[in-house]
């Protein structure tokens, strides 16, 4: 998954790229960790929904049928890796600079 967000900052455009990795459990040793925690290394379906519900029930959302973009992100990946799923992403800032002629 890539989420690309673009906009200004300075007076200047800029890009945030957020890429999330599929292949979380590349060695045999994460796989059976994550297996020995969770019975499954499925576990990018049902434990994201576990936290979001987690989240409503401890008061930690608005109640009524909210999107999952209502969510605080930054606790819901906190109780992701607090659950044991680990939360790896890579974040790159670039910005553009046209140096031109006067």
């Amino acid at each position: 998954m890539v989420i690309r967000v673009t906009g200004v900052k300075s007076e200047e455009g800029i890009e945030y790229t957020i890429s999330y990795p599929y292949t979380h459990f590349i060695t045999e040793e994460e796989r059976l960790e994550i297996y020995k925690k969770f019975g499954t290394i499925n576990i990018w379906v049902g434990l994201p929904a576990i936290v979001g519900a987690k989240m409503c029930v401890e008061g930690e959302a608005e109640k009524g049928v909210i999107g999952p973009e209502c969510l605080d992100p930054i606790k819901f990946l906190k109780k992701m890796a607090d659950m044991g799923a680990p939360v790896k992403f890579r974040e790159t800032v670039s910005k553009e600079i046209i140096i031109s002629q006067k």
